[in-house]
């Protein structure tokens, strides 16, 4: 584990990072150091962006609202192909502790994980995650969506 502070970034896998929004604004000296080529950001009113990345993903989700079927299946699309390309990815949310790593664990779904494997393997390496219920079950459909 690369590191598990909520406000902090974590490496994943080894193209996948989580970690704050927070992080983006203050324009901190470690993210540029990591040199990310794709900022995906799920959260519901996006403001500022990794200088320099290669492209920009945007999930519009709100604090209170559910992330959907469809949005997991592109993200974790978006994830795969990024990995093939040998690209990393910085996945965040504005506290990298819910909605980035559910994202990050449908990916992992599609890597032949099941939901509680994947949610297991993201709390693994960044401690501080809080899968919520809603969250927990979008995942649990998801995986059934994938079989």
């Amino acid at each position: 584990m690369e590191n598990n502070s909520s406000s902090d970034v974590s490496r994943i896998t080894e193209n996948i990072w989580i970690g704050s929004g927070d992080l983006i604004g203050a324009q901190d000296k470690r993210i540029l150091e990591l040199r990310f080529d794709i900022d995906v950001d799920v959260e519901e009113y996006p403001h500022e962006y990794i200088p320099e990345v290669k492209s920009i993903i945007i999930f519009p989700v709100g604090e209170n609202k559910e992330i959907t079927t469809d949005q997991l299946a592109l993200g974790s699309a978006i994830l795969n192909e990024a990995a093939k390309l040998d690209l990393t990815a910085y996945v965040r949310s504005p506290a990298g502790r819910g909605r980035a790593p559910t994202l990050v664990a449908a990916y992992l779904i599609t890597t032949g994980m099941n939901a509680d494997q994947a949610m297991n393997f993201v709390r693994d390496r960044r401690g501080s995650v809080t899968f919520s219920k809603p969250q927990e079950e979008a995942l649990r459909r998801f995986e059934t969506s994938k079989k």
